[in-house]
C-alpha cells in the first residue's frame, strides 16, 4: 500500500487483479455461458448435415469453461444463462405465430414466451447447480452431462425437444437412438463437450482422465448400439413386405381455397394411377369445419374416385365439439373412417385457463381429444396415424397390442411457421421417434417437410416447405419392436450410471496416485 498522510491508497497492480477477477466473474463467465446456447441453437436443424453434428458435439464447451470452480449458485446462473439463449433463440418463432395468426396482444406475447424461455432455461440451470455441488464426488465434466440428460427425460416440456436431434446427420451414431432413445444422443455431445472442456485446461489431472474414460466408454457403447440395430434393421428390410405409399406436399404460401374435396381426390388419383395404394394429405387439407352427420354422405363431400385410399385432415364439428381429424377415403370416394387428434396443443387447439381469460388469446381453439384408435389397415398393412406434433410424441405411436402400426403417417400443417426454422425442427424431432421406434414415417404437409424416414433417420424422400410436389415409395412393413419401444430409458439409466462409476472410480483412483509421497 502507499500511504499518504494518514490516508491508505491501494497498490495499483493488486486493484487491477482484482478488478480482472471480477470482470471475469460478472462479464467473462456469462458471456461463455450465452455463447454455449448460441451454439446449441445453431446445431440444431437445419444447421445442416455437416455443421450440425460437429457443432452439437462442441457447443457446451463454453458452458464447462465457465463453471470451473463455481459454487452452486453461480453455476445455476450461468446455467439459466445458456439455456435462456438457446431456448429464446431456438423458440422464437412461437412468438411470431401467436402474434400474426392467434391475434394474440403483445404483451401477452411477452410475457408468455419470457415465461417459457425462463422454465426451459431451468433444464439447464438445475443440472448446474446439481453438479456443482456434487464436484467432489463426481466431476463436472461427467456429471453435468448425466444430469442435462435426466433433466431432459424427467422434466416435463410444453414443446418436444431434445438435444440429441442435433446428432441425427450422425450416421454412424443416430441409429444408438432405437436402444438408448433420443436422450442417450444427447448425453453422448454432452459428455464429448465435457471431455473436450477438461483438455482445454493448462493440468492434465484425475478429473481430465476421468471425463476422457467416461465420454470414450459411452460414445463406445452409443457406436457398438448403432452399428448392431441397423444390421438388425437391414435384415428386417429385406424381407419385409410392402405398401406403395403417396405423401401430397402443399407450400405455404398456397390458398386455403385450392383445398376442395375435389381437388384432393384429383391429385390423389394421380399417385393412385402410379401405383400409390394410399394417399396421405396435410392436416387441415379441407378447408372449414365439416358436419359430422356429413361423413356418412360421400355426394356432400363431393369425392371423386381418388384411386386409392386418401387419408387426408379436416375439421370435423359434432355435438357441441370439434376435432382435429383424418378422414379415410376409400377408392370409391365413400368416407369409411376417421381418427381424431389425441394429443392437443395448449392455446392453440386447446385452452387451458378458465374461460373468463379467453379474451386474452381469442383465436384459442376449442377442440376435444379424440377417442378413437389411432390405426387402420389398408391394403393388407396396418398404418398408425398422428396429426401435427403428435409424431414427436413418443406416446402417440402405438407400436405394440393389437394391432401394431407397421408404419405411420403423420398429417401436419406447419404454415403458421412459413419462413421460420419451426417446420425442420419439427422433422428433426419426428426422426428421432422413428428410430426410437423402428417404424418408417411418411409425412404429408402444408407449409413444412414432407417427407418418408426411414427407421435409421434418414430422409428418402423430401419436398421442402415452399416447393411443389409429392413424395411416392415403396414404404416396408415393419413389426419387429426396439429395444427402445420394449425398456424405454432403461438401457439410458444403466449407460449413465456406468458412466457416473467409471468416472468416480478413475478420479479418486488417480487422485490418491497424484498425492501419494513419493
Amino acid at each position: 500500500m502507499w500511504a499518504s498522510g494518514s490516508r491508505a491508497i491501494p497498490n495499483v497492480p493488486s486493484f487491477l487483479a482484482k478488478g480482472s477477477a471480477t470482470l471475469h466473474r460478472h462479464v467473462k463467465g456469462p458471456a461463455l455461458a450465452s455463447s454455449a446456447g448460441a451454439l446449441a441453437w445453431v446445431a440444431f436443424p437445419p444447421s445442416g448435415p455437416l455443421l450440425g453434428p460437429g457443432l452439437a458435439l462442441l457447443a457446451l464447451i463454453p458452458l464447462f469453461l465457465a463453471l470451473r470452480g463455481a459454487p452452486p449458485a453461480r453455476a445455476f446462473g450461468l446455467g439459466f444463462v445458456c439455456g435462456a439463449t438457446m431456448t429464446g433463440l431456438g423458440f422464437a418463432f412461437l412468438g411470431r405465430a401467436a402474434s400474426l395468426h392467434g391475434h394474440v396482444s403483445p404483451l401477452l406475447v411477452g410475457v408468455g414466451f419470457a415465461a417459457l424461455t425462463a422454465y426451459h432455461a431451468l433444464f439447464v440451470a438445475i443440472p448446474c447447480a446439481a453438479a456443482a455441488l456434487l464436484a467432489r464426488r463426481v466431476p463436472v465434466a461427467v456429471g453435468l452431462p448425466v444430469l442435462l440428460t435426466l433433466a431432459e427425460v424427467v422434466l416435463p416440456a410444453p414443446l418436444p425437444w431434445a438435444f440429441g436431434a442435433s446428432l441425427l446427420d450422425a450416421r454412424p451414431l443416430a441409429p444408438a437412438a432405437a436402444v438408448l432413445g433420443g436422450s442417450g444422443l444427447s448425453l453422448v455431445a454432452f459428455l464429448v463437450a465435457g471431455a473436450a472442456s477438461e483438455q482445454l485446461g493448462s493440468r492434465r489431472d484425475a478429473a481430465a482422465r476421468a471425463s476422457l474414460l467416461a465420454s470414450a466408454l459411452v460414445l463406445g457403447c452409443a457406436g457398438a448400439a448403432s452399428m448392431t440395430y441397423s444390421s438388425s434393421f437391414s435384415r428386417e428390410v429385406a424381407v419385409a413386405p410392402t405398401i406403395r405409399v403417396g405423401a401430397l406436399h402443399f407450400p405455404a404460401s398456397e390458398a386455403g381455397t385450392t383445398r376442395r374435396p375435389t381437388a384432393l381426390a384429383a391429385r390423389a388419383a394421380e399417385l393412385g394411377a402410379r401405383g400409390a395404394e394410399l394417399v396421405v394429405g396435410p392436416e387441415t387439407a379441407l378447408p372449414g369445419a365439416w358436419p359430422e352427420s356429413s361423413l356418412a354422405d360421400g355426394a356432400g363431400w363431393a369425392f371423386d374416385a381418388p384411386g386409392a385410399v386418401l387419408l387426408a385432415g379436416a375439421v370435423v364439428r359434432g355435438d357441441e365439439r370439434l376435432t382435429n381429424s383424418a378422414i379415410v377415403v376409400d377408392r370409391g370416394g365413400a368416407v369409411v373412417g376417421r381418427y381424431d387428434k389425441r394429443f392437443l396443443l395448449p392455446l392453440a387447439e386447446a385452452w387451458p385457463l378458465p374461460e373468463g381469460l379467453r379474451s386474452l388469446s381469442p383465436r384459442s381453439g376449442a377442440f376435444a381429444p379424440g377417442r378413437r384408435s389411432p390405426t387402420f389397415e389398408v391394403a393388407g398393412a396396418v398404418v398408425g396415424t398422428t396429426i401435427c406434433l403428435e409424431d414427436t410424441l413418443r406416446g402417440a405411436w402405438p407400436t405394440e397390442g393389437t394391432p401394431a402400426a407397421e408404419l405411420f403417417v403423420n398429417l401436419t400443417n406447419d404454415s403458421w411457421f412459413a419462413g421460420t426454422s419451426e417446420p425442420f425442427a419439427h422433422l428433426a424431432m419426428a426422426r428421432l421417434r422413428a428410430i426410437e421406434h423402428g417404424r418408417y414415417l411418411v409425412r404429408s404437409t402444408a407449409g413444412g417437410v414432407t417427407s418418408i424416414v426411414d427407421p435409421l433417420g434418414a430422409v428418402t424422400a423430401r419436398v421442402d416447405p415452399d416447393r411443389e410436389g409429392e413424395v411416392l415409395a415403396d414404404v416396408p412393413r415393419l413389426g419387429a419392436r426396439t429395444p427402445f419401444a420394449r425398456y424405454g430409458h432403461a438401457p439410458l439409466a444403466l449407460l449413465c450410471a456406468l458412466a457416473v462409476a467409471v468416472a468416480t472410480a478413475t478420479d479418486r483412483r488417480l487422485s490418491r496416485g497424484a498425492s501419494a509421497p513419493s
